[in-house]
């Protein structure tokens, strides 16, 4: 890691190794859940820009596009501003895994009519990107389509269908379809379409229109601009409709009206079920066997801190945490900092019990926006074997 010079002159910097895969694997994932290809990669060329980008926002204006900042070299500016120009841009994360998760969403009322950031990740034909982040800015390259192979879809759903995890997905997050236009042809606008939304434990069902235009309650609109693939279909209830997608709910979705099969031209109705899991029991990482000690052992100690990367106001968050050797036991403090006026301002902190090298964590966040939690192990000694302390990296956690 080479940190960034943000004042002339200007210089990019890089990014750990880890810290950008970390990024990457967040792409993939998301890509795995719609059920496309996950295997994009990190492109030197867009890094590289992207790492420019990330400057540009931290010493600019936070925009695609914006003028050249005064002492900023033109070659400089040109590949920065090139790159905010082609990609996903945030501002607040504390890591590239929490900007890219939280593009997903696209819920506030600027977004949810197109939800760009999540159609350029889950773009069936990116192969490659790159991600900077400085000063807190974030840059995630996406106009990539560089993928020669055809990938094969139907269409592309957020939730996907079958099982998805339920950490993944909140009341106020959209649900979104994009049709292969290779498939399927349509009618413009919305008048004409209508998605049902039925949820199998109580039968209750939400049917939405071209009259659902209430960006902060339920919610339908039919994009087809070039955010990716050029189509989709975008529905919400009214997030205090829903309750909560809980473990184990089932909902039933029906598209219907205005498409037709490019194969034949008959009407196309696209209908598919999704069942809402936990993935809390496995977000923390395997742990390594319990070491047999020998008299007077020490060892070196991991710690890692896990949980949704999205939670609302003074609803109970639960974030769990691993300390490996799997022996460890002892004291975790939690430091908590949310982000106040640009700044991360400490929020107090919490002791838990570490037993097993698994401890648990809950929290009620009373205020909106970021925040970020740090897991310390104090250290403790277990029979004849002793473990040393260790911290976790930062958990951003978006409270909406």
């Amino acid at each position: 890691m080479v940190a960034p010079t943000l004042n002339s002159p200007y210089a990019a910097g890089s990014l750990a190794s880890g810290f950008l895969q970390d990024g990457l694997n967040s792409i993939n994932y998301a890509r795995f859940l719609a059920g496309l290809p996950d295997d994009v990669v990190a492109d030197p060329t867009y890094t590289s820009n992207a790492q420019h980008g990330a400057v540009l926002l931290a010493v600019g204006q936070f925009a695609h596009s914006q003028a050249q900042p005064a002492g900023m070299a033109t070659d400089f500016y040109t590949i920065a501003n090139g790159a905010t120009s082609s990609s996903n841009i945030g501002w607040g994360y504390s890591s590239l895994w929490d900007f890219n998760i939280s593009c997903m969403g696209d819920a506030d009322t600027t977004n949810i009519d197109r939800i760009g950031h999540r159609r350029w990740i889950l773009n069936p034909p990116l192969l490659k990107t790159g991600m900077g982040m400085a000063n807190n800015r974030t840059d995630t390259w996406v106009f990539d389509w560089s993928r020669s192979a055809v990938v094969t879809y139907d269409s592309v759903k957020w939730p996907a269908a079958g099982v998805f995890p339920a950490e993944m997905f909140d009341t106020d997050v959209p649900w979104s379809i994009t049709l292969n236009p290779s498939l399927y042809s349509w009618t413009s606008g919305t008048a004409g379409h209508t998605v049902t939304l039925v949820r199998e434990r109580d039968g209750k069902t939400w049917t939405f229109t071209s009259a659902d235009t209430d960006k902060s309650g339920q919610y339908f609109n039919f994009e087809t601009s070039g955010y990716g693939v050029a189509n989709c279909f975008i529905f919400r209830p009214a997030p205090s409709s829903v309750d909560s997608y809980q473990n184990g709910d089932v909902f039933d979705v029906t598209l219907s009206g205005g498409i037709t099969k490019k194969s034949d031209g008959s009407a196309a109705t696209i209908a598919y079920r999704t069942q809402f899991i936990s993935q809390e029991d496995t977000s923390a990482p395997s742990l390594p066997p319990t070491p047999t000690p020998t008299p007077g052992q020490t060892f070196s100690t991991t710690t890692r801190l896990a949980g949704a990367s999205s939670s609302k106001v003074r609803r109970t968050l639960k974030l769990t945490g691993s300390i490996a050797p799997a022996g460890a036991a002892g004291r975790v403090t939690i430091v908590r900092s949310r982000r106040v006026s640009g700044k991360w301002k400490r929020i107090g902190s919490a002791k838990v019990s570490a037993v097993g090298g698994k401890f648990a964590y809950r929290f009620t966040p009373g205020a909106r926006g970021r925040w970020s939690f740090v897991a310390t192990y104090s250290g403790g000694t277990v029979g004849s074997a002793s473990y040393r302390g260790s911290k976790s990296a930062a958990k951003g956690v978006r409270v909406k």
